[in-house]
């Protein structure tokens, strides 16, 4: 069969246009997998948001009466030490001659307005912050419980985090 100038041309036309539906279904097709690996990456992405958003009210959860109460002893025990520790260092530069003890302008240096807080540590008692703690409502979650739902979060985020990474 011997090919005319217009039969060429059209069957060139006819290869063009298959070649550009090839393109256009490749273009359509890596489209399609590409919004749906973009889907998949937001719905990843958005539960490990969830979980991080019910991690964050774990972790701001109200303490229980006794995490309470063992975390405020600890605290008055630190900070009483911190002013014990002052009293001391006042009394060894007494002992050197370079002050008078409990000397007003020296206890006003320590305990100034903006200090005057630190009294506070010298006064209270553990005694005072079981009393105190006792009359409160339990209203918060056991630290081992609150730790075991935060580790719990932690590793569904990790699984999630890791098929996010995988591409998978």
């Amino acid at each position: 069969m011997i090919l005319t100038g217009d039969k060429v041309k059209e069957i060139r036309a006819g290869d063009r246009n298959n070649l550009k539906k090839f393109a256009d279904n490749a273009e359509m097709s890596r489209q399609q997998a590409l919004d749906k690996v973009e889907k998949e990456h937001r719905s990843l992405m958005e539960k490990i948001k969830a979980l991080m958003d019910e991690k964050e009210e774990f972790l701001r959860a109200p303490m229980s009466k006794t995490e309470l109460l063992t975390h405020a002893k600890d605290e008055l025990n630190k900070y009483r030490a911190q002013a014990v520790s002052l009293l001391a260092k006042h009394l060894q530069d007494c002992q050197k001659g370079h002050s008078a003890p409990f000397w007003e302008i020296v206890m006003k240096g320590m305990f100034a307005e903006d200090k005057a807080y630190r009294l506070l540590w010298l006064f209270l008692s553990e005694k005072d912050i079981e009393t105190i703690v006792k009359g409160f409502d339990e209203i918060g979650i056991p630290a081992a419980e609150r730790d075991a739902k935060i580790a719990a979060i932690d590793a569904q985020i990790g699984k999630l985090t890791a098929k996010l990474n995988s591409g998978q």
